[in-house]
């Protein structure tokens, strides 16, 4: 019973009403999302083809839940840009922290995108602790091509 009472002096009077509203605006929102996005999948895909389409319901996507967040805080009484504030602090915090790791998943997704070599190519790994003197496989074990040879101009 002391809990209970504790929890009625920190929650104001009307804020059982405010959470119903918030959770029905996120409720209403999350669904009115999902059919914006079910009808442009279904209108886009002969226009556009699936590649495009799926990249252009998945901003479709991000733009109805963040509007759906917002409308859930101003019902909360929350400041938005008191949120996107903290949000970017702790974006730039992290971002700090994890710049190493960051730099190799960024850097690996340039790789993939711009595909600076393909099935078959000799890969050579230089790194500060071994240079070039240890390859990435045996040269007997590695495919039969000699380095000699130049993949042709695509």
């Amino acid at each position: 019973m002391y809990l209970l009472s504790d929890v009625t002096r920190i929650i104001p009077t009307g804020a059982p009403i405010q959470l119903a509203y918030t959770g029905l605006a996120i409720v209403s929102g999350v669904v009115l999302t999902e059919i914006v996005v079910r009808l442009l999948k279904a209108e886009l895909v002969s226009v556009a083809g699936p590649g495009a389409t799926e990249r252009l319901t998945f901003g479709a996507e991000i733009i109805g839940y963040a509007v759906t967040m917002a409308a859930a805080l101003t019902i909360l009484n929350v400041g938005v840009e008191s949120v996107v504030l903290g949000a970017a602090f702790s974006g730039m915090v992290l971002g700090l922290a994890a710049q190493t790791s960051l730099s190799n998943v960024f850097g690996g997704v340039a790789s993939i995108m711009s595909r600076p070599f393909v099935t078959g190519d000799r890969v050579a790994v230089s790194t500060w602790q071994y240079g070039l003197f240890a390859t990435a496989y045996p040269p007997s074990s590695g495919p039969t091509t000699s380095s000699s040879q130049e993949r042709p101009a695509r």
